[in-house]
């Protein structure tokens, strides 16, 4: 091992295959290596029961390794809500997390456990599984978005091809991206092309009902009852109907 005193640059260790510098603190806790700038402390790295710790002096954070805690500090003390990680222009890039992140409070309604972008596959049906399905489109898109457990989806098709499927039957889009929770119902106000809408006036609704990962479509009655009429395959012009809304629910994950 080479040890190098030079009143210039300091001092220098050379060593192969061990250890450069050895500190060791006996029986206290408490600061291994102070720092100083011009004869004035401007920081620490210590010891103490509760974690290994850099610290700098007062309006100058720390950080404290707690058992797999990070804990940020001020001026030798743990802090709570007083520490930023990095700052206006000088930003972190990624932040990759197993976890969730709490939000404005440490509570479990404050975690935020999940986000994701995503694409679906809108499958025009004549049941709310299996079934009948449209045999061709000229666009079928579908887009999503999940924070938490609130999914906004986005739908859209156009000039679906009805050939094959039931005309009585109510029609369907199954192939949601999540669930409906069990407590959940879903309604959007729909764009639709189509040749009629049995009797009823206004544009069809988009429903969902709890627990399930397809959409009906309803008609209100233009009149003070709450009357609603299914649509069915038939009130569909095949070939030049569209189906085109965005919606948002609670999911059940």
């Amino acid at each position: 091992m080479a040890i190098t005193l030079n009143g210039s640059t300091g001092i220098t260790t050379d060593i192969d295959g061990d250890e450069s510098l050895t500190l060791n603190r006996d029986t206290s806790d408490g600061d291994i290596i102070t720092l100083q700038k011009d004869n004035s402390a401007v920081g620490s790295i210590g010891i103490e029961s509760t974690g290994f710790y850099v610290d700098g002096e007062a309006g100058h954070s720390g950080l404290k390794f707690r058992g797999f805690d990070v804990i940020p500090r001020d001026n030798g003390a743990d802090i709570d809500n007083g520490v930023n990680l990095g700052g206006t222009g000088v930003r972190f890039k990624d932040l990759y997390l197993s976890g969730g992140v709490y939000v404005g409070g440490t509570g479990s309604a404050n975690k935020l456990d999940d986000y994701e972008e995503g694409t679906w596959t809108p499958i025009i049906s004549d049941a709310t599984s299996g079934g009948n399905t449209a045999t061709s489109y000229s666009v079928n898109d579908g887009r999503y978005t999940k924070v938490g457990n609130q999914v906004t989806v986005n739908c859209f098709v156009t000039n679906f091809v009805t050939t094959g499927m039931t005309s009585s039957s109510g029609i369907y889009i199954q192939g949601f991206p999540f669930a409906t929770d069990s407590d959940t119902h879903m309604t959007a106000a729909v764009y639709n092309t189509r040749s009629s809408n049995g009797g009823y006036t206004g544009g069809p609704i988009a429903y969902m009902t709890p627990s399930t990962t397809y959409c009906s479509f309803r008609f209100f009655i233009n009149d003070t009852s709450s009357n609603t009429y299914l649509m069915q395959v038939g009130d569909n012009a095949s070939g030049s109907a569209d189906f085109i809304f965005t919606a948002t629910y609670i999911c059940a994950n």
